[in-house]
């Protein structure tokens, strides 16, 4: 969002920081500068601050909501446009009618009748510029001056072009539509159209070329809504395109914040277009805005944020922030959150407004007023990262990608045979299904990398798949990938990352019905402790790319772990660890993994952990193992010769 220090002098007169240190601040309570430039404004100097806005907020689209930052900040006054119009009038109600209930929030119009176009003031052209927006008319640029100072985009109607009959509606009727910049689209079934009933007018996010006005246009409708954050998102996605109104109407915007935003945008086109209300004020608030009482203990927040804050002080953040401060108690205030705020919905979002505004470069860095909690990260988070770490030591990369799949990829890879999961109102119908497997996302990554010729592929990827068998569930899936013939390396770098985590007793057993990606004698189950955790396999090359991949379900990883650390708290270890190496020969055909199970089982007592460190061909085409274990209760001459007993001969 781009702001004109000059601007926000307008808001806040008895602002004295100056452009720089008000730049500073911006960057202090959470809104990132990009840019800093000097500029000349209606022949002054002036700065145009550029800030990275990213979080859901759309009134910080609005130099007005910038303002206010400031005005919580440095406890100044902001002062606001007061039109001077009103709008409550006793003529004729529009006779619109919302079909799109569910789509539609609210919306606000009125008939403006004998207006003149013309070209803008100067003053007009040259602040949206700034922009980058090429002045139009004085009511057009009028709409987008609007916009930018409240973050309410705006539509206007020609009235004599197209009636005062407007309709909201999710309509499949409407196959083609002619953006007001003369962009031809094919519109789909899920889009939110204005129309008169016979032609689309408007979509949610820009307007039409056959309802535009002109400089012949006397009579116009002036119209403000709120729509679905999240349809005006997915239909702009859609078609491709991007407006200054779309970025504003795809976020969480308050109905609430209309009206002041008509009556401002009103006032102004009386002042430059002239003309006189027409109509009455048409408002249809279909859907009310959430405002609850929240409960705030200003003695918790000085304990987060670890300094002194005091109750008037965070008071007056609260209110020049707009909240509603409706009770004061001994130690605590009971709030309403301000108009536009849709994301304060807790006491903790409160805190974080306070400490925000009192400024994070205030709080110790070493000093707590409370004490540290206990971790309480769940074992699985704890056991993704270490699983992160060891590939990556392993010279793995890691992906991340989206849950949403083709469905014909998805049965490909589907090796659990579970049930698709289909999404309602997928944001991408060519994409609609939950993933059922890490595989289908793997080879897909995959293939985008052959495709830009990167060498020696290793990825990985930890995420969730979801499953419907009697009903629907998810887990968290590691999956590997290495491009080629390569299965037996795959195996030892699976078995490293299971034995470096702790796990042992590694059985393979072949798959009878793999799934279609993986070749059809080319596929084991992974099992361990008499537990299917996964499978590896040789893809099938007539459908993918020859590769080595295999899936682990993390979950039951993490369920046998604990399980086996409290088997492990049994064990009473009453002399050192002794760890030693044996090197096993064989030129059959062996699972090792069984071999050495079987060989360790009956020592079980003694044996804290073991793991195949290496594998490798020697002269004779045999193979060569290199086995390590770790053993408990046992001197260094008991544990030798134990080792030596059981690794003397294969």
């Amino acid at each position: 969002m781009k702001v004109l220090y000059s601007q926000l002098k307008k808001y806040l007169p008895e602002l004295k920081a100056s452009a720089r240190e008000v730049a500073d601040t911006f960057t202090l309570i959470g809104y990132m500068i990009d840019k800093f430039h000097e500029v000349e404004f209606l022949n002054e100097k002036d700065f145009l601050l550029d800030l990275e806005v990213r979080q859901n907020r759309a009134d910080l689209l609005g130099v007005e909501g910038l303002a206010r930052e400031l005005s919580a900040y440095y406890q100044i006054p902001l002062i606001k446009y007061l039109p001077n119009i009103k709008l409550k009038t006793n003529l004729y109600k529009l006779p619109f009618e919302i079909k799109a209930i569910n789509s539609v929030k609210r919306v606000m119009a009125i008939k403006v009748n004998n207006i003149t176009i013309k070209e803008s003031p100067v003053w007009l052209k040259e602040y949206l510029s700034f922009y980058d927006i090429n002045s139009i008319n004085n009511l057009v640029d009028l709409t987008n001056y609007v916009m930018l100072q409240t973050g309410h985009a705006s539509h206007v109607f020609d009235y004599n072009l197209i009636g005062d009959k407007l309709i909201w509606d999710i309509d499949s009727k409407y196959k083609n539509f002619t953006t007001l910049n003369g962009q031809e689209v094919i519109l789909q079934d899920n889009i939110l159209v204005i129309s008169d009933g016979k032609r689309p007018l408007s979509l949610s996010f820009i307007g039409g070329k056959v309802d535009a006005t002109s400089n012949k246009t006397k009579n116009i409708i002036i119209e403000i809504g709120i729509y679905d954050a999240g349809l005006v998102r997915k239909n702009s996605r859609e078609l491709r395109i991007s407006t200054e109104a779309g970025s504003r109407l795809e976020k969480y915007m308050d109905p609430e914040s209309i009206p002041e935003a008509m009556q401002v945008l009103v006032d102004l086109i009386i002042q430059e277009c002239g003309g006189e209300i027409g109509s009455d004020l048409y408002d249809s608030y279909l859907q009310l805005s959430r405002r609850f009482d929240i409960e705030v203990n200003l003695d918790k927040v000085q304990q987060i944020a670890g300094i002194k804050i005091s109750y008037e002080e965070s008071i007056n953040y609260l209110y020049r922030l707009g909240f509603i401060i409706k009770d004061k108690l001994e130690n605590k205030i009971i709030v309403n959150r301000p108009i536009n705020r849709l994301d304060i919905e807790m006491e903790e979002d409160v805190f974080e407004e306070i400490i925000r505004l009192k400024g994070f470069n205030n709080l110790p860095i070493n000093n707590l007023l409370t004490s540290v909690v206990n971790d309480v990260t769940p074992s699985h988070i704890i056991l993704m990262d270490k699983i992160a770490s060891i590939l990556i030591s392993n010279g793995f990369d890691e992906v991340r990608s989206w849950i949403l799949v083709d469905g014909q990829e998805n049965i490909k890879s589907n090796f659990l045979k579970s049930k698709e999961v289909k999404v309602t109102n997928s944001i991408n119908d060519e994409v609609p299904f939950l993933r059922q497997s890490i595989s289908v996302s793997l080879l897909g990554q995959l293939k985008t990398y052959i495709k830009n010729s990167i060498p020696d592929i290793q990825l990985f990827e930890m995420g969730k798949i979801f499953t419907k068998f009697d009903k629907y569930s998810e887990q968290n899936s590691l999956g590997l990938i290495i491009e080629g013939n390569k299965i037996n390396d795959l195996k030892i770098k699976l078995e490293i990352l299971l034995r470096s985590v702790g796990i042992d007793n590694i059985i393979y057993k072949s798959e009878d019905n793999p799934p279609e990606s993986a070749h059809p004698k080319t596929a084991w189950n992974i099992i361990i402790n008499k537990i299917n955790i996964g499978i590896i396999y040789l893809t099938n090359t007539n459908i993918h790319t020859l590769a080595s991949l295999a899936e682990i379900n993390i979950d039951l990883i993490d369920k046998i772990l604990n399980t086996k650390d409290q088997d492990n708290i049994t064990k009473e270890i009453t002399k050192k660890i002794i760890t030693l190496d044996a090197n096993m020969e064989t030129n059959k055909i062996i699972n090792i993994n069984i071999v050495i199970i079987e060989k360790l089982h009956i020592y079980k007592n003694n044996i804290w952990k073991w793991l195949v460190i290496d594998t490798y061909k020697v002269d004779n085409n045999a193979l060569r193992y290199t086995i390590r274990v770790s053993y408990i209760n046992l001197s260094d001459q008991e544990a030798k010769k134990l080792h030596k007993e059981i690794f003397g001969s294969i």
